[in-house]
């Protein structure tokens, strides 16, 4: 069998190139005198070969004792680190849209799995019948049915009949946004009942110590805003009786309108994506420079109790750094210029650029301030979890945010996870064994080990010395499919000729 190269792709099987076969093909691919990251503790361990075969590490041997068999793929992997492919834990690439492009550009970068975080009964239908996912794609972990909102969770009752709605289409899990208590809570024990889990967004009305107890799997985006602040004031009581219930939900919104919902929601006459690439260029300045008086009444020794209470529990966290910028710093230069927006269809750089135009309009200095200094104590609060041992992993809520390009706003992502203080083992942890954990497969993922699934990086550098080392991936194996570094530039290419 010769090595055949398709659309700029080394692939480990001819057939498969073509297009004529489902996926069996006989063809190793050996991995030679490669370094292995074991990423439950750091340890390097050189000179090793790592043996492919299908989808799976078939064996791992000492480097140079692999003998040759017919069809072989042999990669001289010396002054490579392998390590797991990344897992992108809060994405939204499957919403309606730019669906090919952004799965092609995350696996591009390295992501060979993701948890997607927003789905719909014609989404879980696909997936049953198998035509949901393109070839060009990281693996698709797990999926939600329709977001657990206003329009179908007014009230308990409707919360639970959803529930079972969704158990019953075939979620994964149930991600809910913005439900005040009473409702929350009865999905929580809904979910329970059927064997699922709830994740997401707190509202500030939410205790996140009751959410905890009432059975909350993760909680995304830091709360979002200062829902999990709110619980290391020293003044919470009296800041959570003043809050204001969010208007409640009257109807469903229109395709690609935000919920109206409240604070956040695009006033008339404004196209709700825009909104929904950024809500705090459409929140009030007053529930802005209230989130001043949360960070005055900062609470270290309550919050550290906060973080116990989080890690006792095992409530996830996915911080989503690059997401929580990118709102907080709306018309920053650093991605309203971005080189990498060319990897972005048209459509959706328009929308926004009119979110960082109406940023700019809106947002006061003493606005910007505050949020200045809300930032720094998400970055503050990412460590403490850290140091707590609260279990966090890695996402960048790409397809769900403006300025957060598919595949680069994961590595953003990294960055800003050290920027916060995590050393880099744990920024690789929470984007390889992490996942593995909350998924409960690490019997098939999360380490480079024989019999586990193939999804494997080959780095340039150590990423254990380094965190900059995650973004320098040499090779990427996903599938049976090997992409070395030219590969992969080619494919970011093709993403870019498109979005012209």
């Amino acid at each position: 069998m010769v090595r055949i190269k398709r659309l700029g792709l080394h692939v480990a099987c001819a057939a498969l190139a073509l297009g004529t076969a489902s996926g069996a093909c006989a063809q190793r691919i050996v991995l030679d005198n490669a370094t292995i990251v074991d990423t439950r503790t750091g340890k390097l361990t050189p000179h090793r070969a790592v043996v492919v075969e299908g989808n799976r590490i078939a064996s791992i041997a000492a480097a140079g004792t692999v003998k040759a068999a017919p069809g072989d793929q042999r990669i001289d992997a010396s002054g490579k680190f392998v390590v797991p492919g990344y897992n992108d834990m809060h994405a939204h690439p499957l919403n309606p849209g730019d669906t090919a492009n952004q799965l092609q550009m995350m696996l591009a970068m390295g992501i060979t799995g993701f948890r997607q975080m927003s789905g719909s009964p014609e989404l879980l239908a696909a997936r049953k019948a198998g035509t949901l996912m393109p070839k060009l794609a990281p693996t698709l972990l797990v999926t939600p049915g329709s977001l657990l909102v206003g329009p179908n969770a007014a009230t308990p009752e409707m919360a639970v009949a959803e529930v079972h709605r969704q158990k019953a289409q075939g979620a994964d899990f149930i991600k809910a946004i913005s439900l005040p208590p009473a409702v929350l809570f009865a999905a929580h024990a809904a979910a329970k009942a059927d064997g699922l889990t709830v994740t997401g967004h707190l509202l500030p009305l939410v205790n996140p110590r009751e959410a905890a107890e009432h059975g909350m799997d993760g909680i995304e985006h830091l709360g979002p805003g200062d829902a999990l602040l709110l619980g290391c004031s020293s003044q919470e009581s009296a800041l959570r009786a003043a809050i204001v219930p969010p208007r409640p939900v009257v109807a469903p919104p229109a395709e690609g309108e935000a919920p109206k919902n409240g604070a956040g929601t695009p006033p008339p006459g404004v196209p709700g994506a825009i909104g929904l690439a950024n809500p705090l260029a459409f929140t009030p300045l007053p529930a802005i420079l209230a989130y001043g008086k949360v960070l005055d009444s900062y609470d270290a020794g309550k919050c550290g109790a906060l973080a116990d209470v989080l890690a006792a529990r095992g409530i996830w966290q996915t911080p989503t750094l690059i997401r929580v910028r990118t709102m907080e710093f709306g018309d920053d230069p650093a991605y309203v210029n971005n080189p990498e927006l060319r990897y972005v269809i048209g459509t959706d750089r328009a929308v926004w650029q009119a979110a960082g135009e109406r940023y700019k309009a809106v947002m006061t200095e003493p606005a910007r301030a505050v949020l200045s200094r809300l930032f720094t104590a998400q970055l503050a609060l990412t460590k403490l979890f850290y140091d707590h041992h609260v279990p966090m992993m890695a996402g960048d809520d790409t397809g769900g945010a403006g300025w957060v390009v598919p595949g680069y706003g994961l590595h953003q992502e990294f960055d800003l996870l050290t920027q916060a203080g995590l050393p880099p083992l744990a920024i690789l942890q929470m984007t390889t064994l992490n996942p593995a954990r909350y998924l409960h497969r690490e019997a098939s993922m999360g380490t480079v080990e024989a019999g586990k699934t193939a999804d494997l990086l080959l780095l340039d550098g150590d990423p254990v010395a380094s965190a900059a080392n995650l973004h320098r991936i040499g090779a990427v194996l996903h599938d049976g499919h090997y992409y070395n570094a030219e590969d992969l530039a080619g494919l970011r290419a093709q993403v870019a000729d498109r979005e012209k």
